[in-house]
């Protein structure tokens, strides 16, 4: 059994060191001129056999003798390893993304549009100030005109005066009597506005969200026509004239009191 255990050994070792000396460096060879045992171990026979052990020990011996004189190579140069890399495919640059219209020139012919459109809006608003037509909500000097002569003033100052958006706000607010900063946030949102819809702003006094009519609701409202259309009460010229004046109502219902 010690035999055996000696052959193991000696086997998987002479492995391990052919697998570090050939995973050490690629330029590192081996010349296995001496035969290896590479026999199953079933098949030594466990008698007394000289002759059988004699074979055996000079196997091993031959195997041992041969992995003492083998050399292995520790060490890789580093000519052989910049050759080795020296053959591997180089990876080209990303290629620059080539834009169809360069970003300088895009940007000028935005600015060149966004002034054509505050040029178009500043024109049309005063066109309206300017119309004997016009009728602002509170009248010409209501909410709404001092907010239509907000937009003109801030319109004026970036086109004419070459001021930015929100100085030219703030400036416009002060003047027209608002304040500078809230004022200047409100006179930009109806530029904005009027320059993407050409609409002033209204006021949302009566439009709260809260405020319900039984008549917005598409059942009561078709009931309320049916009944207002019945025999009861359109035939008679005088009862429709009563019931629209609200008068009715209060009436008929003291009969029934």
């Amino acid at each position: 059994m010690d035999l055996q255990v000696l052959l193991m050994q000696n086997f998987f070792k002479s492995q391990s060191q052919t697998v570090e000396s050939s995973g050490s460096c690629a330029t590192g060879t081996q010349d296995f001129a001496t035969p290896i045992f590479c026999d199953y171990l079933s098949d030594i026979s466990t008698d007394s056999d000289e002759g059988s052990d004699d074979i055996i020990d000079e196997s091993v011996r031959d195997s041992t003798a041969h992995l003492n004189e083998s050399p292995v190579v520790t060490s890789c140069n580093s000519t052989d390893i910049s050759e080795s890399l020296s053959h591997l495919p180089s990876v080209h640059p990303l290629k620059r993304q080539k834009l169809a219209v360069p970003f300088r020139a895009q940007c000028e012919i935005d600015a060149t549009a966004r002034l054509e459109a505050w040029e178009n809006a500043l024109v049309e608003i005063e066109k309206l100030l300017k119309s004997m037509k016009t009728e602002f909500a509170g009248g010409s000097h209501g909410l709404q005109a001092k907010q239509a002569w907000s937009i003109q003033s801030h319109l004026s100052l970036m086109i004419w005066k070459g001021r930015n958006t929100i100085n030219a706000s703030e400036m416009a607010a002060e003047c027209h009597g608002f304040a500078a900063v809230w004022g200047g946030c409100q006179i930009r949102s109806w530029t904005r506005t009027w320059i993407s819809h050409h609409k002033l702003p209204v006021s949302l006094t009566g439009c709260h969200a809260k405020a319900y009519s039984l008549l917005d609701d598409p059942g009561i409202a078709a009931e309320l026509c049916a009944y207002v259309r019945s025999n009861t009460w359109a035939v008679d010229a005088q009862k429709l004239t009563d019931f629209s004046k609200e008068k009715l109502i209060p009436a008929e219902v003291e009969k029934y009191l």
